[in-house]
């Protein structure tokens, strides 16, 4: 860290004690923003929850408005439960807590990385440009093929979320009609699921997984399939 020319060299122990706190709040700037998101994602797969509910009362030409708002109020709440997921959180009374089994989350492995870039810092010159670029690249490197913050994973979470809030809804639908009893899982012609071929076609019924264990796609990041109500009560 650079220091002003009229300023006393620092103890190892006040270097210690000035990293710390300098990372702490680094890291309570980023968490604040990371609990932003929250708030931020909650509309967007609302909306994709409510339009896969939508096209799935219509398809089955459903107008019952009592049917259709109870379910609207179960897609919102998974919404709301869905965006808090995606920061590593859950709402307990109304708060956003840390969820122990978060799919995403700043683990304690890239804290205690930066929580090192602070400290190295402090027992070097290092130029804040270089700090900002190396606590960057940290983030960056959270998840294997790109970071939590990065653009491609970034993207690549819209993109399969999205996916996942309207076939949810959708599937939602088909459950509180009582009309639909199996589905078929479809892979996309488009853009080829060669994950998910093993299940191309494949039927099952109305609540149950298809053997892959999975309810309704996406089965994984970027999936592209869909699903279609291939059984019906008579």
């Amino acid at each position: 860290m650079i220091l002003s020319k009229d300023q006393p060299p620092l103890s190892r122990e006040e270097q210690e004690r000035l990293a710390d706190l300098w990372a702490s709040e680094i890291l309570a700037e980023v968490e604040k923003h990371w609990n932003q998101a929250a708030t931020e994602l909650e509309p967007i797969i609302e909306a994709a929850t409510l339009s896969g509910v939508a096209k799935g009362f219509l398809q089955l030409e459903i107008t019952d408005a009592g049917l259709i708002n109870e379910t609207n109020a179960i897609a919102r709440d998974f919404a709301k439960k869905r965006a808090a997921e995606l920061v590593g959180k859950k709402w307990v009374d109304g708060q956003l807590v840390d969820n122990p089994d978060a799919e995403w989350a700043i683990s304690e492995t890239t804290r205690d990385k930066i929580r090192t870039i602070v400290a190295e810092s402090f027992q070097q010159e290092t130029p804040i440009e270089e700090i900002r670029a190396a606590i960057q690249t940290a983030l960056e490197a959270e998840k294997e093929g790109g970071g939590i913050f990065s653009d491609a994973r970034a993207k690549m979470i819209a993109d399969t979320e999205v996916m996942h809030a309207e076939v949810g809804g959708n599937y939602l639908s088909w459950v509180k009609s009582g009309v639909v009893t199996k589905v078929k899982w479809l892979v996309s012609n488009l853009t080829p699921c060669d994950e998910c071929a093993a299940v191309a076609n494949e039927e099952t019924e109305l609540g149950k997984p298809f053997s892959n264990e999975v309810l309704h796609p996406p089965a994984h990041p970027n999936c592209r399939c869909v699903l279609i109500a291939s059984g019906f009560e008579k």
